[in-house]
């Protein structure tokens, strides 16, 4: 790991008030405006709670082709892992029509291989407040240990 990503891990540490037990690189889905928007970013656990932040890039391209960046809005989730009721696994697909209401994640069952060779997969993490994260993750190991009320099924 290089003294960047080291220095920024215990700048997130110090931020939260504790060591980071887990981490991934993730993609957090949404929907702004009627639009879908993904954001890169880092999914971690932090004495206790699960937390989504995404960082703003300098990206190469807008000094080539000489266009402005949009301003960069920080993006920062955090809620506590007990209230995480289910993790379920989706395709991207079914997750995009979950986010445009055309699916209910109730109905939707879990790809089977081919499905998943066809399309990426897409974590639903639920929450008892009836609020879900659409995460694409790099990794999902040792995931399940953390989370309380862990469903051996879905990851």
């Amino acid at each position: 790991m290089s003294s960047e990503s080291e220095n920024l891990l215990k700048q997130l540490e110090l931020e939260n008030g504790g060591k980071i037990e887990w981490k991934t690189y993730a993609f957090l889905i949404s929907l702004k405006n009627r639009s879908i928007v993904s954001k890169g970013g880092l999914l971690y656990i932090v004495d206790g709670d699960l937390i989504f932040e995404d960082f703003e890039s300098d990206r190469p391209i807008y000094r080539v082709i000489g266009t402005k960046q949009k301003t960069y809005q920080k993006t920062k989730l955090k809620a506590p892992l007990a209230s995480i009721v289910n993790v379920q696994i989706m395709t991207r697909t079914n997750a995009l029509k979950t986010l445009r209401g055309k699916r209910n994640l109730d109905e939707l069952k879990t790809p089977n291989k081919l499905q998943r060779f066809l399309d990426r997969t897409v974590h639903a993490i639920r929450f008892e407040d009836e609020s879900c994260w659409f995460c694409e993750m790099y990794t999902t190991e040792n995931l399940s240990g953390y989370l309380p009320r862990y469903n051996k099924e879905i990851l």
